[in-house]
């Protein structure tokens, strides 16, 4: 019987139950009904004509409408009662599980905090899967552990037999941010220092051992970063019960990230006396008196590995699907770091020779087609890895020729930087050439490629002060298209009135002679940073005539330079000490991490900038 004919035939049989009955009243009465008739129909010959049972209903069940009606009600439904029993524990048991749902959820009695006066909302914290034994059956259950945002979260609850300390969590942090250590040297450090030879560290005697792993370290981290991030935003931290953490982590992550990229950080409009002088230009809010803002921006070779799908195979691919040439190249994240193609282009060119540029396919148990010279470089590409060039690459990531510690030349109590000169002499061999920066080809046309793709560099801006405000990872080039849409995405309620550039003539002269809008750009100027402006070639008229710091007379001051434009290059000393640890971390996990680092590093410096002579002021806010 169809639903629309339910009521059409309820209304000619008892037109006083239509206009009574209630869609709960309905719905209970057949749940009980279909059950009653499953378990005693027969027995008790139960039939349209026959309800022995209807006084047992009307008392269980206490319809609202008149109880005289319930004997229509009976003999209207009586045919669908066989068809309507449904056993719905069952069904939870049978397939609750293939989308995660079990059959009990044990869950604290309370949704607010008793502790705290305010009695803020519990979140969760964890979900953990298991079994309850009962008398009938095994059960299957998930455990929710919640806690108060509004407190302190002194333990953390990591793996199942597994905890650590808040303040273990800090350190290790600390250290990673102002020594670049990784994640498997504080494994290392802490087992060496307090489990392995230490007589009184207590053993279970159960499978697991007290040392310390480096997932528990690495899952430690990132939990304790997420419930950072959500109680600052006031959210609460959800989390799937299923999976390992490196995937339970993910969705958290990218969320986290995807909010970033459209609020900004919450450094993002820092502004101090050392990046914002009292100068011709805006007008302070408060005190009438002119002011201008000054950033620098600047890019790092450091990046993860990305789909090697070249530009040649994506414009096939758009050509083959009608779709239009795809700009620049893919940016959908690997499922594993060592996959040469995402999801996607696997499926469409997983079967392609490796050595590119190439159409064909490779060869049975082979990495190349049938080319000789595809071959050839397959093969002398595979013997350079063999012969240890792979380690050769790494000590040479982007970093390696900088000073290996920084923090050298900082002063203790406020961070400045007390041999600048030395600094500047660092070598920039690392940075990729004019062209790749451009936006044109990062290698000469026609070469062979063989080994998987990198994302190209990661660009920062930095206030004068040292203050990261913002970090994006260019996938293809430091091109100037990409950096002038990363600064409109950074200060979107408007520009500084100042950003130091190295490259900053090409920058200028496709902001107002490019295709794009230069209208956000009206009343910023863009100089060379005094330090790079000495390699810039005298016979550019451009730069001499629109980028030279010297034409701006606001930036300095009694012979000097007012603002520290080298801020992004000292920064970049810094940031480029991660290159190493951040090789071969997944995308996600690499930027997560970067940004962690980054707001470390922006909370550290906030505290070493109060203490510096003649800061006169500090904040958040567009200005």
């Amino acid at each position: 019987m169809l639903l629309t004919d339910f009521p059409a035939q309820m209304s000619t049989t008892s037109a006083h139950l239509s206009t009574t009955l209630t869609v709960t009243d309905f719905v209970r009465f057949i749940n009980l009904a279909s059950e009653v008739h499953h378990n005693a129909g027969i027995a008790l010959r139960l039939s349209p004509h026959r309800p022995t049972v209807l006084p047992f209903l009307t008392n269980a069940l206490a319809p609202k409408f008149p109880e005289h009606l319930i004997k229509d009600l009976w003999t209207l439904t009586f045919p669908i009662f066989p068809s309507a029993r449904f056993d719905v524990k069952a069904a939870i048991r049978k397939s609750g599980l293939q989308f995660k749902l079990p059959e009990h959820f044990l869950r604290p009695p309370v949704n607010q905090c008793i502790v705290c006066p305010p009695s803020p909302n519990l979140h969760v914290h964890t979900r953990l899967n298991g079994y309850l034994y009962d008398t009938d059956r095994v059960h299957s259950v998930q455990t929710v552990i919640l806690d108060c945002p509004g407190r302190d979260v002194n333990i953390l609850h990591v793996h199942c037999h597994y905890y650590i300390t808040d303040r273990l969590a800090h350190l290790f942090r600390v250290i990673q941010m102002l020594a670049h250590v990784s994640h498997f040297n504080l494994t290392n450090w802490y087992n060496e220092i307090y489990v392995k030879d230490i007589d009184d560290v207590p053993h279970f005697d159960e499978v697991y051992t007290p040392a310390m792993s480096e997932a528990v370290c690495l899952d430690a981290l990132e939990l304790r970063d997420l419930l950072a991030h959500e109680d600052r935003r006031r959210n609460q931290l959800l989390l799937p019960a299923t999976g390992t953490d490196d995937l339970r982590f993910d969705e958290a992550i990218a969320s986290h990230l995807e909010r970033l990229d459209v609020e900004g950080t919450s450094f993002r409009d820092h502004y101090c006396s050392s990046c914002v002088r009292v100068k011709s230009g805006g007008l302070d809010p408060d005190t009438g008196e002119p002011l201008f803002y000054a950033v620098v921006t600047d890019g790092l070779t450091i990046g993860h590995w990305r789909c090697s799908a070249t530009p040649d195979q994506l414009e096939e691919i758009a050509i083959e699907s009608g779709l239009p040439r795809p700009e620049g190249p893919c940016t959908k994240p690997l499922n594993n770091i060592n996959n040469r193609f995402c999801s996607l282009h696997h499926s469409l060119l997983g079967s392609r020779c490796h050595v590119q540029p190439c159409k064909k396919n490779t060869m049975p148990d082979s990495k190349t087609c049938d080319e000789t010279a595809h071959i050839q470089a397959w093969a002398k590409f595979t013997n350079r890895v063999k012969s240890n060039f792979s380690l050769t690459a790494i000590l040479n990531r982007p970093g390696s020729n900088l000073p290996s510690d920084p923090t050298v030349h900082l002063d203790a109590e406020t961070g400045e930087f007390n041999d600048l000169e030395g600094l500047r002499q660092a070598d920039e061999a690392n940075r990729a050439h004019k062209s790749a920066r451009d936006g044109g080809e990062s290698k000469a046309k026609g070469k062979l490629v063989v080994s998987r793709c990198r994302t190209h560099n990661d660009q920062l801006v930095v206030g004068c002060c040292g203050i990261v405000l913002a970090r994006k990872t260019f996938y293809h080039s430091e091109s100037v298209s990409a950096v002038k849409c990363f600064l409109e995405d950074t200060f979107p309620q408007g520009m500084p009135e100042v950003v130091f550039y190295d490259n900053a003539c090409r920058l200028t002269e496709h902001i107002y002679h490019g295709d794009g809008d230069s209208i956000r750009f009206q009343g910023t100027v863009i100089p060379v940073d005094p330090f790079h402006h000495c390699s810039h070639a005298e016979s550019n008229e451009f730069c001499k005539m629109f980028t030279d710091p010297k034409l701006f007379p606001d930036i300095q001051e009694d012979g000097r330079w007012v603002f520290n434009a080298s801020a992004a290059e000292l920064t970049n000393i810094w940031y480029g000490g991660f290159a190493r640890m951040c090789r071969n971390m997944h995308s996600l996990r690499y930027n997560f991490f970067l940004e962690q680092m980054v707001h470390l590093r922006n909370v550290w410096l906030t505290k070493k900038l109060n203490k510096r002579k003649g800061m006169m002021f500090m904040g958040n806010g567009y200005i």
